[in-house]
């Protein structure tokens, strides 16, 4: 632990170093902006770190490397005034998507009544061994030129999905989508097709049933169908599959359908949700494809399984007893 701790820091002080110019003629970050005396966190976040005050000199300024309890931080700001965060991930549960973290850096000028939030990092670098390099940028005028300012990183753990995802269901109760997925707990669901006839998940208990979520414009969506075909073969004697497609045309969705050939039930997104097409993404964190849910003869979430182990996966759940 302790060399692991060793290293991390030194990659932390690597990056910064080697990365710190390379910010400075890209285009800036979106950022909110609001005027609150304190630091206050949206639905669902909490404090990974609490806010603590930074001094600066000048404004080119290395960052220091601050521990998290998922890894570390290091917050700088360049020769041109832009404030860069980096944050090193060193632990996470992947048994879902919905069990990814979701950092939110914090900022704000002692004495003045704005704090600057970025929501999604400038970009995401995954190592092998499991290290994730969230890089963030805020450029204001403020920032560029304060002599200090208060720092702090809060996080959306899978708690604070769930906490997200069960308000968004309260205000989009008519809406025909997935829950939440979590793994060990039974997806009900009542989706309506485009001839109005609705699928339940109570129509494939007895039986493993693989949702799969996708769309006619998503390579890895279209490039894995003709091996999920075959699957769908190769297991009929133990499992079911339903379709989800999230093309916005319901005529699109059709005519890819027909095109693909797929032998199974397949429901329209936008149709089964009705005036509620954001709910697929609030409520069932469905926001990028493929997405692929394998779900036992009682109804319950497996696992979520990745295009490139669908067939190992596969294998492996539906032997057992």
């Amino acid at each position: 632990m302790l060399f692991q701790n060793i290293l991390m820091f030194s990659i932390c002080a690597i990056w910064t170093t080697l990365g710190f110019s390379k910010f400075e003629n890209e285009p800036i970050h979106e950022v909110s902006v609001s005027q609150e005396q304190e630091p206050s966190l949206p639905t669902g976040y909490r404090w990974e770190k609490k806010p603590r005050r930074i001094d600066l000199q000048g404004k080119g300024q290395n960052g220091r490397t601050h521990y998290l309890p998922t890894g570390g931080v290091s917050v700088a700001r360049t020769d041109a005034g832009t404030v860069v965060v980096t944050i090193f991930q060193t632990k996470e549960i992947e048994s879902s998507r919905a069990n990814t973290l979701e950092y939110l850096p914090v900022i704000s000028i002692p004495d003045e009544e704005v704090v600057y939030k970025v929501r999604e990092p400038k970009a995401t670098t995954t190592f092998r061994s499991g290290l994730k390099v969230h890089t963030f940028r805020i450029n204001t005028a403020p920032l560029a030129e304060c002599d200090a300012f208060e720092f702090g990183v809060a996080v959306l753990d899978f708690e604070g999905k769930r906490k997200q995802s069960e308000l968004a269901r309260q205000a989009r109760p008519s809406a025909g989508i997935l829950p939440f997925p979590v793994v060990g707990q039974v997806m009900d669901f009542r989706l309506k097709g485009i001839d109005g006839k609705f699928v339940r998940d109570e129509d494939y208990r007895g039986r493993y049933l693989l949702i799969d979520c996708w769309a006619s414009w998503c390579n890895p969506c279209m490039k894995k169908m003709p091996e999920l075909i075959e699957l769908s073969k190769e297991h009929a004697d133990t499992l079911s599959v339903l379709g989800i497609n999230f093309d916005k045309n319901a005529d699109d969705f059709e005519l890819y359908k027909n095109k693909i050939g797929t032998p199974w039930k397949e429901i329209h997104g936008a149709t089964s949700a009705g005036d509620h097409q954001d709910a697929w993404e609030k409520v069932s964190r469905i926001g990028s494809l493929p997405r692929l849910f394998l779900l036992n003869p009682n109804g319950e979430l497996v696992c979520e399984i990745s295009p490139n182990e669908l067939k190992e996966v596969l294998a492996r759940e539906l032997k057992r007893p």
